[in-house]
């Protein structure tokens, strides 16, 4: 399904995201505009810093060359913390996401 995501950062822009759901669970895959983020983290920056690299969610390029990145998404209408590492700055940026199922169809609730 298609959804709206919202972000607390005009650094961080969303242009497509596509909810899954499989077996009780929730990902998203989303598009940014933009090239600058080399890696995401599902939490804070300081969060990151202190984890493995294996918990990172690196980017894949696109068919039109944009990154787009495949997050678990805990729960609809919530904010979620999600750090983004700079590839020019070589640091974490704190980002809270808000995945909006006001912007989900019908059928999406009702599983058909």
């Amino acid at each position: 399904y298609n959804i709206e995501v919202s972000s607390n950062s005009s650094m961080f822009r969303i242009i497509d995201a596509r909810l899954t759901v499989s077996n009780g669970e929730m990902t998203a895959l989303l598009t940014l505009s933009g090239d600058g983020y080399l890696k995401l983290y599902m939490g804070t920056g300081e969060q990151a810093l202190s984890d493995t690299d294996d918990k990172c969610i690196y980017y894949v390029e696109n068919e039109e060359g944009k990154y787009t990145y495949t997050v678990p998404v805990a729960a609809l209408d919530e904010e979620i913390d999600c750090a983004a590492w700079s590839i020019k700055k070589e640091s974490w940026y704190d980002r809270v996401l808000v995945f909006r199922s006001s912007s989900l169809p019908a059928e999406a609730f009702t599983g058909k």
